[in-house]
Protein backbone atom coordinates (compact mmCIF):
# COMPACT_ATOMS: atom_id res chain seq x y z
CA UNK A 1 0.00 0.00 0.00
CA UNK A 2 1.17 3.36 -1.24
CA UNK A 3 0.93 6.61 1.22
CA UNK A 4 0.87 10.44 0.11
CA UNK A 5 2.45 12.81 2.43
CA UNK A 6 0.12 15.52 2.79
CA UNK A 7 1.80 19.05 4.26
CA UNK A 8 -1.22 21.06 6.40
CA UNK A 9 -2.02 23.15 9.06
CA UNK A 10 -3.69 22.09 12.03
CA UNK A 11 -6.02 23.92 14.15
CA UNK A 12 -5.10 25.09 17.53
CA UNK A 13 -8.02 23.01 19.06
CA UNK A 14 -6.94 19.61 17.67
CA UNK A 15 -4.96 17.36 20.57
CA UNK A 16 -1.46 17.31 20.36
CA UNK A 17 -1.40 13.63 20.90
CA UNK A 18 -4.20 13.24 18.12
CA UNK A 19 -2.17 15.76 15.49
CA UNK A 20 1.30 13.19 16.61
CA UNK A 21 -0.35 10.34 15.48
CA UNK A 22 -1.88 11.45 12.15
CA UNK A 23 1.17 13.21 10.98
CA UNK A 24 3.42 10.35 12.00
CA UNK A 25 0.89 7.94 10.05
CA UNK A 26 1.08 9.56 6.80
CA UNK A 27 4.60 10.71 7.21
CA UNK A 28 5.71 7.36 7.73
CA UNK A 29 3.66 5.87 4.88
CA UNK A 30 4.97 8.32 2.86
CA UNK A 31 8.99 7.79 3.67
CA UNK A 32 9.03 3.99 4.47
CA UNK A 33 6.70 2.46 2.20
CA UNK A 34 7.14 -1.01 0.63
CA UNK A 35 8.63 0.48 -2.43
CA UNK A 36 11.81 2.00 -0.42
CA UNK A 37 13.54 -0.53 0.68
CA UNK A 38 13.29 -4.57 0.16
CA UNK A 39 10.96 -6.13 2.41
CA UNK A 40 11.68 -9.24 3.79
CA UNK A 41 8.58 -11.15 3.12
CA UNK A 42 7.87 -11.85 6.79
CA UNK A 43 4.66 -11.28 8.64
CA UNK A 44 4.69 -10.26 12.40
CA UNK A 45 1.77 -11.75 14.32
CA UNK A 46 0.77 -8.44 16.82
CA UNK A 47 -1.74 -10.91 18.71
CA UNK A 48 1.71 -11.65 20.81
CA UNK A 49 2.10 -8.69 22.93
CA UNK A 50 5.03 -8.25 25.11
CA UNK A 51 5.27 -6.10 28.25
CA UNK A 52 7.94 -4.92 30.07
CA UNK A 53 7.40 -3.92 34.04
CA UNK A 54 7.65 0.00 34.64
CA UNK A 55 7.69 0.86 30.98
CA UNK A 56 5.14 3.79 29.39
CA UNK A 57 4.47 1.87 26.61
CA UNK A 58 2.03 -1.08 27.34
CA UNK A 59 2.18 -4.07 25.20
CA UNK A 60 3.99 -4.08 22.16
CA UNK A 61 4.74 -6.57 19.54
CA UNK A 62 8.84 -6.59 20.22
CA UNK A 63 10.06 -4.89 23.22
CA UNK A 64 11.62 -2.11 23.66
CA UNK A 65 14.86 -1.26 25.88
CA UNK A 66 17.14 1.61 26.71
CA UNK A 67 20.88 1.80 26.83
CA UNK A 68 23.41 4.20 26.56
CA UNK A 69 26.34 5.32 24.30
CA UNK A 70 29.04 7.41 25.14
CA UNK A 71 29.49 10.81 23.65
CA UNK A 72 31.27 14.25 23.40
CA UNK A 73 29.61 15.40 26.02
CA UNK A 74 28.79 12.12 28.40
CA UNK A 75 26.26 9.69 27.80
CA UNK A 76 23.61 9.53 25.68
CA UNK A 77 20.45 7.89 27.13
CA UNK A 78 18.46 6.02 23.79
CA UNK A 79 15.76 3.55 23.94
CA UNK A 80 15.94 1.07 21.20
CA UNK A 81 13.38 -2.03 19.72
CA UNK A 82 14.32 -4.84 17.42
CA UNK A 83 12.83 -7.48 15.21
CA UNK A 84 12.52 -10.56 16.37
CA UNK A 85 14.44 -12.22 13.56
CA UNK A 86 16.85 -9.69 11.67
CA UNK A 87 15.26 -7.82 8.41
CA UNK A 88 16.92 -6.20 5.44
CA UNK A 89 15.18 -2.56 5.96
CA UNK A 90 17.38 0.09 7.55
CA UNK A 91 17.21 1.20 10.60
CA UNK A 92 15.29 4.43 11.64
CA UNK A 93 16.39 6.75 14.00
CA UNK A 94 13.69 9.09 16.02
CA UNK A 95 14.35 12.90 17.19
CA UNK A 96 11.94 14.16 19.66
CA UNK A 97 10.81 17.74 19.72
CA UNK A 98 12.14 20.00 22.75
CA UNK A 99 11.63 20.20 25.73
CA UNK A 100 10.94 16.16 25.73
CA UNK A 101 12.42 12.81 25.30
CA UNK A 102 12.53 10.34 23.63
CA UNK A 103 10.06 8.60 25.68
CA UNK A 104 7.29 10.36 23.64
CA UNK A 105 8.22 7.39 20.50
CA UNK A 106 8.31 4.86 23.19
CA UNK A 107 5.04 2.83 22.10
CA UNK A 108 5.40 3.55 18.50
CA UNK A 109 8.63 1.93 18.66
CA UNK A 110 7.05 -1.08 19.90
CA UNK A 111 5.19 -1.79 16.62
CA UNK A 112 7.75 0.23 14.51
CA UNK A 113 10.14 -2.36 15.16
CA UNK A 114 8.37 -5.60 14.07
CA UNK A 115 10.26 -5.44 11.13
CA UNK A 116 13.68 -2.59 11.31
CA UNK A 117 15.78 -1.44 13.91
CA UNK A 118 14.12 1.47 15.35
CA UNK A 119 16.24 3.89 18.26
CA UNK A 120 15.24 7.12 19.73
CA UNK A 121 17.81 9.24 21.43
CA UNK A 122 17.66 11.58 24.05
CA UNK A 123 19.12 14.88 22.56
CA UNK A 124 22.04 16.08 24.78
CA UNK A 125 20.73 17.72 27.85
CA UNK A 126 16.92 15.95 27.72
CA UNK A 127 15.92 13.22 29.04
CA UNK A 128 18.39 10.97 30.57
CA UNK A 129 21.34 12.02 28.03
CA UNK A 130 24.04 14.56 29.69
CA UNK A 131 23.92 17.87 28.77
CA UNK A 132 26.66 19.95 26.59
CA UNK A 133 29.53 22.18 27.76
CA UNK A 134 27.61 25.58 26.76
CA UNK A 135 24.21 25.96 25.07
CA UNK A 136 24.18 24.45 21.72
CA UNK A 137 22.63 25.41 18.44
CA UNK A 138 21.36 22.85 15.92
CA UNK A 139 24.35 22.09 14.04
CA UNK A 140 25.87 21.53 17.52
CA UNK A 141 23.06 18.38 18.26
CA UNK A 142 23.28 17.28 14.56
CA UNK A 143 27.00 16.86 14.84
CA UNK A 144 26.53 14.72 18.05
CA UNK A 145 23.99 12.66 17.00
CA UNK A 146 25.40 11.61 13.65
CA UNK A 147 28.53 10.54 15.72
CA UNK A 148 25.89 8.98 18.11
CA UNK A 149 24.75 7.04 14.32
CA UNK A 150 28.62 6.40 13.84
CA UNK A 151 29.21 4.99 16.92
CA UNK A 152 26.05 2.52 16.69
CA UNK A 153 28.14 1.39 13.56
CA UNK A 154 25.28 2.20 11.06
CA UNK A 155 26.01 2.64 7.41
CA UNK A 156 22.37 4.33 6.14
CA UNK A 157 19.53 5.11 8.37
CA UNK A 158 16.38 6.71 7.97
CA UNK A 159 15.42 9.84 9.91
CA UNK A 160 11.76 10.60 11.80
CA UNK A 161 12.11 14.02 13.53
CA UNK A 162 9.25 15.87 15.42
CA UNK A 163 9.10 18.92 15.99
CA UNK A 164 12.64 20.58 16.65
CA UNK A 165 13.69 16.89 16.64
CA UNK A 166 12.50 17.83 12.71
CA UNK A 167 15.59 20.67 12.35
CA UNK A 168 17.98 18.24 13.62
CA UNK A 169 17.25 15.53 11.42
CA UNK A 170 17.93 18.36 8.03
CA UNK A 171 21.28 19.47 9.38
CA UNK A 172 22.24 16.10 9.70
CA UNK A 173 21.26 15.05 6.34
CA UNK A 174 23.80 18.00 5.33
CA UNK A 175 26.14 16.99 7.41
CA UNK A 176 26.22 13.14 6.88
CA UNK A 177 24.91 12.86 3.17
CA UNK A 178 25.89 9.86 2.96
CA UNK A 179 24.80 7.91 6.03
CA UNK A 180 21.21 9.84 5.66
CA UNK A 181 18.74 7.80 3.10
CA UNK A 182 15.50 9.44 3.96
CA UNK A 183 13.79 11.88 6.67
CA UNK A 184 10.42 12.23 7.44
CA UNK A 185 9.45 15.31 9.28
CA UNK A 186 6.59 16.20 11.72
CA UNK A 187 5.23 19.57 12.96
CA UNK A 188 8.62 21.20 10.94
CA UNK A 189 8.77 24.64 12.80
CA UNK A 190 8.70 26.80 9.89
CA UNK A 191 7.89 30.31 10.77
CA UNK A 192 7.94 33.72 9.26
CA UNK A 193 8.92 36.58 11.04
CA UNK A 194 6.10 37.78 12.76
CA UNK A 195 5.54 33.96 14.21
CA UNK A 196 9.24 33.72 14.90
CA UNK A 197 9.04 36.82 17.34
CA UNK A 198 5.78 35.83 18.70
CA UNK A 199 7.85 32.26 19.82
CA UNK A 200 10.56 34.02 21.31
CA UNK A 201 8.37 36.40 23.76
CA UNK A 202 6.73 33.14 24.68
CA UNK A 203 9.31 31.31 25.94
CA UNK A 204 11.80 33.95 26.79
CA UNK A 205 12.76 33.59 30.27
Amino acid sequence: MMFKLRISKVSSNTSRRGTFGLAIGSALGFAFSPSSVQSSNRTVDTDKMITIPGRIAGSTPVPVRRNYLSGQYGQIHFRIAQPLIKTNKRPVICLHMSPNSSRVYERFMGFLGTDRLCIAPDTPGFGDSDPPFQQPLIEDYASELGKFIENLNLDSVDLIGYHTGSETCVELGHQYPDKISRIAIISAPIFNESEREDHKNQYAL
